[in-house]
Parts: C-alpha cells; structure tokens; sequence
C-alpha cells in the first residue's frame, strides 16, 4: 500500500529514539566516570558524534542486509567490514599494512575516533594521514 521510500523512512524515524536511548544512558555513565572534559559543549559534541557513528553502522548494516538475501552470508560479510574498519581505523593499531592503509578513510570508526579525539583534546592536531594523535599518556 505505501511505497517503498515512505516505509523505510518511517521505520527509521520510528527506530530512531530506541536505538540512541541505551547508547545515551551509557555514555552519560561513562562520560562522568572516566573524567573527560567537563564541559557542556564537549559532551553535546561528544554524544552527536556517537549518535552519528551509530547512525553510520546501521546504515551499513541495512546495506549489507540488503544486499544479501542469506543471513549466514550477510552476518559474514559484516563481521569482515566491521572488524577490517575496526583495526585499521587506529585505535588497536597504530601501524596499518600499507596495503590496506586506505580502508581507514572509509572507515566510520576512524572518522569517530578523530572526532572524538579532537572534541577531548582541541590542542591535539595530527599530522595528515597519521591514525593517532600523540597524546601525553597512552590510551590503550
């Protein structure tokens, strides 16, 4: 009855406030017991990018859904995406193979972890094309 576009966008709306509720009430726990900067703006900045980076991966996830039919098929291909955006986007290594070195520009993890980077430590501008800001302390 309803055209394709009109029922994506209205699970989407509808989905929308589920899924950033438990991401919102873990990060306001988080945020304050693991001192981060104590700031209105850093914290707003620091849920809108959590709210798009969880936005990006269902976007990713719907794609990948809607590509294959089989979930087996599916559920591989995006365990495989995710981990690949997850390793070479900086923050489990700091040293990416130079042949897979541009994953990281596709990578939402790494666009996150940059973000998020840059909101906690505004003084902390990396070099073009380096995954991890030297920091005074390591973070992992």
């Amino acid at each position: 009855m309803y055209r394709l576009s009109a029922y994506f966008a209205a699970r989407n709306i509808s989905d929308l406030p589920l899924d950033l509720i438990m991401p919102t009430v873990f990060l306001v726990i988080v945020y304050f017991m693991v001192g981060l900067k104590l700031s209105f703006p850093a914290f707003s900045l620091t849920l809108l990018t959590v709210f798009l980076s969880i936005v990006a991966s269902q976007g990713l996830g719907l794609a990948i859904g809607a590509a294959f039919m089989d979930v087996k098929k599916a559920t591989t291909l995006a365990s495989i995406i995710l981990m690949t955006f997850m390793l070479s986007g900086g923050l489990f290594l700091q040293k990416v193979p130079t042949f897979m070195s541009w994953v990281r520009y596709i990578s939402f993890n790494y666009h996150t972890y940059r973000l998020l980077l840059r909101i906690q430590y505004p003084c902390s501008d990396p070099a073009p094309g380096s995954a991890i800001v030297n920091l005074p302390f390591s973070p992992i």
